[in-house]
């Protein structure tokens, strides 16, 4: 079972969203201080009991069920508000994916990872052959 950080990871990864994307959005909902630094310490489990508040608050932005982010799953909201922080084609994608089950996410997850690792050798070798 994967940690409430990894959950959170794996969002941020699967909206294309860095740290410190995520980092601004939380420390404006929140109208406090919250850092990029602070959301690697969640993400990589090294704060042993992060603020509820804090977690709450990156779920809400990512668009994550809070709940089961806790349990280590990832679930997502559909009618999240987090929309507003992700540019308009990552909200339908978000949107869509948000209607697959589990099962039909992972599937979905794995095949666009092996899309992405296929692309990424592609590039290395025009990086190779442009040397």
């Amino acid at each position: 079972m994967a940690t409430v950080g990894e959950v959170l990871k794996s969002a941020r990864a699967a909206l294309n969203l860095s740290q410190s994307e995520v980092a601004e959005a939380v420390k404006a909902k929140l109208g406090s201080s919250f850092s990029r630094e602070a959301l690697a310490l969640i993400e990589n489990g090294a704060t042993r009991n992060p603020k509820g508040c804090n977690l709450q608050a990156v779920c809400d932005v990512l668009g994550v069920d809070f709940r089961s982010a806790l349990r280590g799953v990832l679930l997502w909201l559909c009618d999240s508000k987090a929309r507003d922080t992700v540019p308009d084609r990552s909200s339908r994608l978000v949107d869509l994916f948000g209607e697959l089950t589990y099962a039909q996410q992972e599937e979905f997850l794995l095949a666009l990872e092996k899309k992405a690792a296929e692309n990424r050798s592609v590039l290395e070798e025009k990086r190779t052959i442009a040397r």
